[in-house]
């Protein structure tokens, strides 16, 4: 059970990320992508927490491989935060990554370098890099965990298989850097933070709508998406439909979709 601190904190940050009455234009800063590794978990809680204590809007999302090394409630712990997706989460990547200024891949590992090199995205975590990429957006990934020159149980004595996996390691971040990806070490990051200038934001008179929002109807209309303010995920029961109307007013008002 969570303390009454841990409780205070996720509302504190809750509350740090409602946008103003007039930001429908507005993105949040950073969607951060954890692929794995243990030593991608400490340098993925540590970014995100920087990214908070910055004024910085994220929203982190876990591959399965990062969820089997901390459940989802042990990263909303570590990092007080609770603005988490999995893959489990059912969500419509392309309004994910619109909704985000630059995507940061905290941890990028030698599986999903692989995929993405081979245009393979058949997890969350890599359809939303490729996406991301073919949109244009910008994504930075940090090389540590995906580097052949970095990895320490890449063994070179007495290994016959050497050379070729290493080169192959090698071609897969080159041909990410051809697509797009810039590759930065875990030590940059925090200049990432530093260097994203999100657009002025006006501080709402009285908050009145908390980022996550729950519509319980199957049928979502104009009336159910007209009242909601900018920039918050909106859950929805298993199956619920969307009308066609409702889904352009939601893409314009910055509205992610999440079905439970």
């Amino acid at each position: 059970m969570f303390s009454s601190n841990f409780n205070n904190r996720i509302l504190y940050e809750a509350l740090k990320q409602i946008k103003s009455r007039d930001g429908d234009m507005l993105k949040k800063d950073f969607l951060v992508v954890v692929t794995g590794s243990d030593t991608g978990r400490y340098i993925s809680i540590d970014f995100v927490k920087k990214c908070l204590k910055s004024d910085k809007t994220v929203t982190l999302t876990l591959s399965r491989g990062a969820e089997d090394l901390s459940s989802k409630e042990e990263w909303m712990q570590a990092t007080g935060f609770c603005g988490i997706i999995t893959e489990s989460t059912r969500v419509n990547t392309l309004d994910l990554v619109d909704n985000h200024r630059q995507i940061v891949v905290t941890s990028l590992t030698t599986n999903t370098a692989a995929k993405l090199a081979a245009g393979i995205s058949d997890t969350l975590t890599s359809n939303l890099i490729l996406k991301g990429l073919m949109k244009g957006v910008s994504v930075t990934a940090c090389h540590e965990c995906c580097d052949p020159d970095e990895l320490p149980f890449l063994t070179k004595e007495g290994n016959p298989g050497y050379e070729a996996i290493y080169h192959m390691l090698r071609e897969n971040m080159e041909k990410l850097k051809k697509i797009g990806i810039k590759f930065i070490s875990k030590s940059d990051l925090e200049g990432i933070i530093g260097d994203s200038a999100p657009e002025k934001r006006p501080a709402p008179d009285e908050p009145s709508q908390l980022q996550h929002t729950t519509i319980g109807k199957k049928l979502v209309s104009t009336d159910d998406i007209r009242t909601l303010s900018s920039n918050q995920n909106v859950h929805l029961p298993k199956g619920a439909i969307i009308t066609p109307l409702a889904r352009d007013i939601a893409k314009e008002k910055r509205i992610t979709f999440i079905y439970e």
